[in-house]
């Protein structure tokens, strides 16, 4: 960057100081060439022949390298002739050139038209005057301008490349120790921060831009952190629990009872987890085939029917039953998987958490153009201390909860992932005793399908093959 910049700076001097000496050049050699012209002309006008014929020859000045030539009207020499005192003739210059002598020297030639040049008749007549003059002093002056301006624009040009790459250097030297803090910043060194204040105000917006990012890049490296740390954790007690139970059953002979209740525990621990590592590769998954996925058009209430459908068994297993809401003609284009894996996750959560013989309830309704998904349930409720934390990975309400009662405190995570990936926001309401409601809007993706008369999807109705209270 230091090298294009110091090439901008030096393009714009040379080509300025370029521009500059070839006009001048060209101005002082108009000027040069009009005056020596003029000094010919007058010179010229001084000849014996074209004054005074009548009376003494005319005095003038002799200019060393001069020469001219008076021809009349047929091309021909005149010689010097004794003219009657007439006024000066009117003169017109028809060619102007240099010449080129054969000892080399050179010389300004001026062609003149002189018009009414007095005769001893009286009778005015046209001549041709043919008026060399010594072009040295002239080549001279224009040689020494020319390599005036040639070394005054090398020097000029020199101080200035000089100049550009000091300038160039000091003003990129905070970028440069910008870049030094950035290069020295790893997944070890995440909360330096890059000081925005020596930076130019052009660059303070970028580094603004870093800290945010590196602030955030932070956040995820230590929310992933802890989330290997709560899995491993929750991975290690159930292991624990095995090998324990093997030692135990292995130290020491042990009845066909016995034995049998090693086993189901030991079956116990290890279908709690197998449920841990399925909710994590669906979690990976997820993740994975959801950015991939392009948004397509999503009939709402199909998808809720199917999720519905998922979770029936596990619904009249605790004895609750679901009712659901939906406009049938709403449609909300969005990453299916993603939106599929809120629903399922919000239903599944609300059942595992509510009490048997009470109801959990799933509407999706339109708010302006925002797609606005509600899961509520009828269960215990979830203290004003917990609600900030329940969407933390491996986060449990009750930390005395037996792990293999099916909730391993990954759902309402996934949940929170998938609704920010999608640019959305969720609200949590809930109170001790009296259930809790979980809302979700995503923006500006809502649509409706042309639906003519009622439909029976549109009606709230409890799920099929449920449990009723």
């Amino acid at each position: 960057m230091t090298r294009r910049i110091i090439a901008a700076i030096l393009l714009s001097v040379w080509t300025t100081l370029i521009a500059g000496g070839v006009a001048a050049y060209v101005t002082v050699r108009t000027v040069m060439l009009d005056e020596l012209d003029a000094a010919i002309v007058q010179r010229a006008a001084t000849l014996n022949i074209l004054s005074d014929a009548g009376g003494p020859a005319a005095q003038r000045q002799d200019y060393p390298g001069d020469r001219y030539l008076v021809l009349d009207e047929h091309g021909q020499t005149v010689a010097r002739m004794s003219l009657a005192a007439q006024g000066p003739p009117r003169f017109e210059i028809a060619s102007r050139t240099f010449t080129t002598l054969g000892d080399g020297s050179r010389v300004r030639t001026v062609t003149l038209d002189a018009a009414g040049v007095p005769t001893e008749s009286g009778q005015p007549r046209r001549l041709r005057v043919v008026y060399s003059g010594a072009a040295e002093a002239f080549d001279r002056t224009l040689t020494r301008l020319a390599w005036t301006l040639l070394v005054g624009g090398a020097v000029a040009g020199v101080v200035a490349a000089l100049a550009a790459r000091l300038v160039a250097r000091r003003a990129l030297k905070p970028l440069r120790d910008a870049t030094q803090a950035i290069s020295s910043i790893n997944v070890d060194t995440l909360d330096r921060r890059l000081d925005a204040e020596p930076l130019p105000p052009e660059l303070r917006p970028v580094a603004t831009t870093l800290n945010d990012m590196l602030s955030a890049l932070a956040e995820a490296v230590a929310q992933r952190r802890q989330f290997i740390a709560d899995a491993s954790h929750e991975l290690r007690t159930p292991l624990a629990a095995i090998i324990m139970a093997i030692e135990v059953s292995l130290s020491r002979p042990r009845s066909e009872p016995d034995q049998r209740q090693t086993l189901q525990r030991c079956l116990a621990n290890a279908t709690s987890l197998r449920r841990l590592v399925e909710h994590l590769l669906d979690r990976v998954r997820s993740d994975h085939v959801a950015a991939a996925e392009p948004a397509t058009v999503v009939r709402v209430d199909d998808l809720l029917d199917q999720v519905v459908a998922q979770v029936a068994s596990l619904a009249e297993q605790r004895g609750v039953r679901i009712e659901r809401s939906c406009e049938a003609a709403l449609q909300v284009t969005t990453q299916p998987h993603r939106l599929r894996s809120i629903v399922l996750n919000l239903v599944s959560n609300a059942i595992d958490h509510n009490l048997p013989g009470r109801g959990v309830r799933v509407s999706a309704d339109a708010v302006e153009d925002d797609f606005v998904l509600t899961v509520s349930d009828n269960g215990p409720g979830i203290a004003a201390e917990h609600q900030a934390r329940v969407f933390e990975p491996f986060y449990r309400v009750s930390p005395s909860r037996e792990s293999n009662d099916g909730h391993v405190g990954l759902g309402l995570y996934l949940v929170q992932s998938h609704v920010q990936a999608l640019g959305g926001r969720y609200v949590l309401e809930s109170e001790e005793g009296k259930g809790t409601v979980i809302r979700v809007f995503l923006p500006g993706r809502v649509s409706r399908t042309d639906v003519s008369g009622p439909s029976p999807n549109s009606a709230s109705r409890p799920a099929g093959a449920m449990a009723s209270s």
